[in-house]
């Protein structure tokens, strides 16, 4: 039976049958187990409060902070008032469609220039929406305004003024046109919060600073090479657990399967005891 951290640690690389992980790779597999589904199923996951940020104007994406996590809350609001929640993508996009503008032209290659700058006729631009080609090399998106090319070129968007850079890696050919895709916004009021990854996105993106609410459950603290769990009966548990995650990772389903049997009895042991003690102290308070 597993009682520290480090015999937690042994026992997920037993049972998942990776000896290969290194104490870091096995204590952040842990953490994630242990902060994100053990609390959950053991019924402690009720620790809920509620976060506070302000948007920034033309943002849409916000990172809920390490300590946080997310929930399927139907609670949030913007300056004191309440906004509508979406949790499925494509429903949110399908309510808040980004407006395309589809092939524009950027120039006109010549077998000699490799570079094309400008700026697109219409901003400002949603981020990861943008795309740009030649016909041999695309460039996309990711996010951050740098373009990556599938050949190897390189690119930047600035969002808020259109202002693009795109190198191909070869220079296109004589007359070939040079287009984009991409997505443009009017920023505005935000009225609705897509909630995924941990993550928060604003539609539509704001114009302005506003202040946002929503409910989050505050995570379990980190469990570090010198922690102590609160209950001794949790080390086999956790270890079983995050070997089930580990081995539904590798493909492996089948020997997954068999382990998460395993861990349901452990976790029915659990949640007994629990069940136990909290009866225990019902029938010690006086009753008048």
């Amino acid at each position: 039976m597993a009682e520290t951290i480090a015999e937690i640690q042994k026992l997920v690389k037993d049972v998942s049958q990776h000896q290969e992980l290194s104490d870091s790779e096995s204590l952040t597999a842990i953490n994630d187990f242990y902060q994100n589904q053990f609390h959950v199923d053991i019924g402690k996951s009720s620790i809920n409060t509620m976060w506070n940020f302000q948007t920034l104007p033309n943002t849409d994406e916000y990172a809920v902070p390490e300590m946080y996590r997310l929930i399927n809350s139907d609670v949030a609001f913007l300056n004191g008032e309440e906004i509508d929640i979406y949790v499925n993508d494509l429903i949110f996009k399908n309510d808040y469609k980004d407006a395309y503008i589809v092939d524009e032209s950027i120039g006109t290659g010549d077998a000699v220039t490799a570079t094309f700058t400008g700026t697109l006729s219409s901003f400002p631009v949603v981020p990861e929406a943008m795309i740009a080609y030649d016909g041999v090399e695309t460039f996309k998106d990711a996010g951050s305004g740098v373009l990556t090319g599938s050949l190897g070129g390189t690119g930047s968007i600035v969002y808020a003024t259109g202002v693009y850079s795109v190198t191909f890696n070869t220079a296109p050919a004589d007359g070939q046109d040079i287009a984009t895709t991409y997505a443009e916004y009017t920023a505005a009021q935000p009225s609705a919060i897509l909630l995924y990854d941990n993550t928060i996105k604003l539609r539509p993106i704001p114009d302005s600073s506003y202040d946002i609410e929503i409910q989050v459950v505050k995570r379990p603290i980190t469990l570090t090479a010198s922690s102590v769990l609160p209950s001794l009966l949790w080390a086999d548990a956790i270890a079983y657990g995050t070997a089930v995650n580990i081995l539904n990772s590798d493909g492996n389903f089948e020997g997954a399967a068999i382990v998460e049997s395993v861990y349901k009895k452990k976790l029915g042991s659990i949640l007994s005891f629990q069940y136990k003690i909290k009866t225990t102290i019902r029938k010690m308070i006086p009753r008048w």
